[in-house]
């Protein structure tokens, strides 16, 4: 019952904290690329066992969304504009602009899983923020659906519901208040 208490008031100090910041947070990420295609990243585990596609997409006239598959590395070069990029061609470095480390991107996996999947990769057994071993909580997965446009935990999140969601991963009271879910 403590517990349950101490989650309530922690999220509504969390909310009621950083609500004027994360709306201007939204504003921060206007797109004033004028293209139709986005970055991309889905939490789907990939054929060779990478914890997740990194892409760029866009969607047909219709309606269905065409991705180009890319490395970590190529994903990386483009998104800071040191490499050509159908979703960046004035070459920003939205990395640098938006104030989101290169590293987090390491981070996103926590959000699918509450253990790294593979142990030998991480000896010490790094942990992970979903509730459920390979899926998040029905309560982390509503919020990722109500803030950063998913249905699914497969779909891609893009565009500026991606970049938010970076930036936000950064904040050690969203990672907290995301694990109470």
């Amino acid at each position: 019952m403590k517990k349950l208490v101490l989650i309530a008031i922690l999220s509504f100090l969390y909310f009621e904290s950083n609500s004027q910041s994360y709306e201007e947070l939204d504003s921060l990420f206007d797109d004033t690329t004028k293209t139709d295609w986005y970055f991309a990243v889905s939490l789907m585990q990939t054929v060779r066992g990478d914890l997740m596609h990194f892409a760029v997409i866009k969607k047909q006239r219709d309606g269905k969304w065409y991705a180009i598959y890319l490395t970590k590395t190529d994903f990386l070069m483009q998104i800071t504009g040191q490499q050509t990029s159908r979703a960046n061609p004035n070459n920003i470095n939205y990395m640098k602009e938006y104030k989101i480390y290169w590293q987090t991107l390491d981070e996103m996996w926590k959000l699918r899983y509450s253990e790294f999947p593979y142990r030998k990769k991480y000896e010490d057994n790094e942990k992970g923020w979903a509730k459920r071993k390979f899926m998040p909580s029905e309560g982390q997965l509503d919020y990722l659906r109500k803030n950063y446009g998913i249905k699914y935990i497969t779909d891609f999140i893009y565009g500026k519901n991606l970049f938010k969601l970076l930036k936000n991963m950064q904040d050690p009271q969203w990672v907290e208040y995301y694990k109470s879910l």
